[in-house]
């Protein structure tokens, strides 16, 4: 692994030396990193935060009248939320990975928390703040709120019991307080760590800046949608085939929507939406591969993987056990076409390796090799 690390420091120098600091300087990166922070960050976050306030209500609302109908509306807004938060995921910056743990620690710990509805004293907010990151969050309220075989009956049977009642709007009340912080993190009157953000304009080769900092993050997310997301659940010829309950999201059938919400952060960010981006800085460069610019094969790779994500196999989500639940379209691709879900594995692959040895390299930044694109 050090001999990898040295060999690409060596490599990003020989890249520095080609693009010296003035071709970089010239381009306005702090005027860039005010857009992301202020139009495409923080709504970011500005929607999570709605979706998680949202969502303890209809949970509370839930506790409150137990049916069918408010078990529906928790369960649609912890799909919202949990899709705002797929969004908020790239933004995983060092000082931010504790709260985001918080948040979303996958996979969470059954055994755990069944360990604690049956022997904990007390199950109040207090006892929900002071639990592990395996224990709460968005994959904990799922656990509780969904039920892929025995369907919404048994979700409600369960939660008849007031100890399982209280750790599910625990867990609700305590997200919202999370999703207050992360935003207010941001903020002018929280952290102020936009401001922070704006004015880490070093060198993009410098560790320390943002510019260096948000491509890392797409890497790291990008890495992680191919290890974790795919190529875990997918399995390999050495562990026996696939293996579904590796899935994120299988108990709600978001595990497909979550890559996809991932995706599409990533590509807000890399153009800056109607804005100035990672796309602008890369092509005022003016480096060309096959008379392409740099931002144009990354978006080109980014199309192939949205529409690996929209393939018809995905799509069908027929579930064997018929009207009692709607299956998860990626875990239904596991057990019926699984070629499908090798070709995204390798598509984000492929995107990962055209962002890391064209992208980042002639931004002078350093990424570390890892095995999510095969270097």
């Amino acid at each position: 692994m050090l001999k990898r690390v040295i060999v690409a420091l060596s490599l990003m120098a020989l890249v520095g030396a080609a693009l010296p600091a003035p071709a970089r300087a010239a381009f306005d990166r702090r005027a860039m990193l005010r857009h992301l922070a202020e139009a495409i960050i923080i709504p970011a976050f500005r929607e999570f935060d709605a979706a998680a306030n949202e969502l303890d209500s209809a949970v509370k609302a839930f506790a409150a009248a137990p049916n069918r109908n408010t078990l529906q509306a928790a369960q649609s807004a912890w799909v919202a939320a949990f899709l705002a938060w797929n969004r908020c995921e790239l933004y995983a910056f060092r000082r931010l990975v504790p709260l985001f743990n918080q948040i979303n620690k996958w996979p969470m710990n059954p055994k755990l928390v069944e360990g604690f509805i049956e022997n904990a004293p007390i199950i109040d907010d207090r006892f929900i703040e002071g639990l592990g990151s395996t224990s709460r969050g968005l994959p904990a309220l799922e656990y509780f709120l969904f039920d892929p075989i025995g369907g919404p009956d048994a979700v409600l049977s369960a939660l008849q019991a007031p100890r399982r009642m209280a750790y599910l709007t625990g867990l609700a009340n305590n997200l919202r307080i999370k999703a207050d912080a992360a935003l207010k993190i941001w903020l002018p009157e929280g952290g102020n760590y936009a401001e922070a953000f704006i004015n880490a304009d070093m060198e993009a080769g410098d560790v320390n800046g943002s510019v260096a900092m948000l491509t890392n993050q797409i890497v790291i997310l990008l890495e992680n949608i191919i290890l974790q997301k795919v190529f875990k659940p997918l399995g390999t010829g050495e562990i026996g085939g696939t293996m579904p309950e590796l899935a994120q999201a299988a108990r709600s059938g978001q595990s497909l929507a979550a890559i996809g919400a991932n995706v599409a952060s990533i590509r807000l960010a890399f153009n800056g939406g109607e804005g100035i981006g990672l796309d602008d800085y890369v092509d005022s460069l003016g480096v060309l591969i096959d008379g392409q610019t740099l931002s144009a094969r990354f978006n080109a790779a980014l199309d192939k993987l949205v529409g690996l994500l929209n393939a018809p196999a995905f799509g069908n989500r027929l579930s064997p056990l018929g009207a009692t639940v709607t299956a998860d379209p990626f875990t239904f691709a596991l057990v019926n076409d699984p070629a499908v879900v090798t070709a995204l594995w390798a598509q984000a692959r492929q995107t990962l390796r055209i962002f890391k040895t064209e992208v980042a390299a002639n931004l002078g930044v350093l990424t570390l090799f890892t095995d999510g694109d095969g270097d």
